[in-house]
């Protein structure tokens, strides 16, 4: 989380002085082109200096035109984004919970038992439970790591949970390492989480 904090403190940086930047080019052209916007209109600047003008202005008619069809397009796709995650959440909330109830009353039972072995068996089973929730609410990918990536986090609070709880499974799926109780727990208190967020369980 530090890092994170990091990268995004020079992001702004950088934003910064790239703003000063401009502004320093800006404040040092302006005059000149001033100058030479008085001297095209009064008709005294070179004919080359001319076309040159208006093949800049029709450069920068273009990009307009092009920006404003990217900024239209964006925002559309957002309110289709939007209106898509409003159904996938209305799916879910009209869908019956008794089975999820259940399966997540025996993934505690799990994570309480006495032998090893269950407690991988309930982080398994919660990420299963994890990634059929994500695939309701309609976030398109092949594997549940993909689907995560396709989540804005303004509309998914407990996104960080959900992906340090799924990298732990991935590490214990593909590791023969033990692992404690105490961290089964926790994980799994992690998933729960995510499903209170969205009244899964």
């Amino acid at each position: 989380m530090a890092d994170e904090g990091e990268n995004h403190s020079l992001d702004w940086f950088g934003w910064a002085f790239l703003l000063l930047l401009l502004y320093g080019v800006i404040t040092r052209l302006l005059p000149s082109l001033q100058n030479l916007i008085e001297r095209i209109q009064d008709g005294t600047a070179p004919a080359a200096l001319v076309i040159a003008n208006n093949i800049v202005l029709f450069i920068l008619d273009i990009l307009l035109v092009i920006a404003i069809a990217g900024i239209t397009f964006v925002l559309f796709k957002m309110v289709r984004l939007r209106k898509k995650k409003i159904e996938a959440l209305l799916k879910i909330e009209t869908t019956p919970v008794d089975g999820n109830e259940k399966r997540w009353q025996r993934i505690l039972e799990l994570a309480s038992s006495q032998n090893s072995s269950d407690w991988k068996v309930a982080i398994i089973e919660a990420d299963t439970i994890l990634d059929g929730m994500v695939t309701t609410m309609g976030f398109a990918g092949d594997t549940l790591g993909e689907k995560l990536k396709n989540i804005e986090k303004s509309d998914f609070t407990t996104l960080d949970e959900a992906w340090e709880a799924h990298k732990f499974r991935n590490k214990i799926a593909h590791s023969d390492e033990p692992i404690t109780q105490r961290e089964a727990r926790r994980i799994v208190a992690l998933y729960g989480q995510v499903f209170q967020e969205f009244e899964y369980i």
